[in-house]
C-alpha cells in the first residue's frame, strides 16, 4: 500500500512507472489503496498531475475504521477490536489532522504486506504499536523492484 506522498514519486519517475505496470499486469504485484488516498488524490489541482496519479493502477479496499465526516459509508468496515492489530488512538493520538494516517495505517496493517510511505511522523507511530507491519521507503520500495526485475520474480 502506498501512503498518498508516494504517488508523486512514482509519477515522476517514468520507467519505475513502466515497470510497476508490468508487474500489477503480470499478476507479480498488487497495490492496494483506500479512498483516502484517491481522496487526497483527487483534490490535487494541476491537472495533469492528478491524473497521471490516479492512473497507478491499484486494487481498492475498504479502510479498516469509520471515521464520520471521513470515511464513505460503502468503503469502510469495522475492524472487530482484534489485540494483535494497531488501534486507531495510537495513530491518530487524538489530532483531527492525523485521521486519513490513521485509517491507512490499519487498512496496510490488515491488506498489505508493506506500506510505503516517506512520513516520519507516522513511521514512528507505526513502529510504537510494535506491529508486523512492514514499512519501507521510496527508495526501498524502489530496491524492491530492482529485486524483482533482476530476479524475474518476487
Amino acid at each position: 500500500m502506498f501512503d498518498s506522498n508516494i504517488y508523486d514519486k512514482v509519477i515522476a519517475n517514468e520507467a519505475l512507472f513502466v515497470q510497476l505496470r508490468s508487474l500489477i499486469d503480470s499478476n507479480q504485484l498488487e497495490i492496494v489503496s483506500t479512498h483516502i488516498q484517491l481522496d487526497e488524490l483527487g483534490r490535487i489541482e494541476n491537472n495533469a498531475k492528478r491524473e497521471s496519479a490516479l492512473a497507478v493502477p491499484s486494487t481498492i479496499v475498504p479502510t479498516m475504521g469509520f471515521v464520520l465526516d471521513v470515511s464513505r459509508l460503502d468503503m469502510a468496515c469495522l475492524d472487530g477490536g482484534n489485540p494483535e492489530i494497531i488501534e486507531y488512538e495510537q495513530i491518530q493520538k487524538g489530532n483531527l489532522k492525523h485521521v486519513e494516517d490513521a485509517l491507512i495505517a490499519l487498512t496496510a496493517h490488515h491488506e498489505a504486506d508493506v506500506l510505503v510511505t516517506e512520513d516520519n511522523k507516522l513511521i514512528n507511530k507505526i513502529k510504537a504499536t510494535k506491529t508486523k507491519l512492514t514499512l519501507w521507503k521510496f527508495e526501498e520500495f524502489k530496491s524492491f523492484l530492482d529485486s524483482v526485475k533482476n530476479n524475474g520474480s518476487r
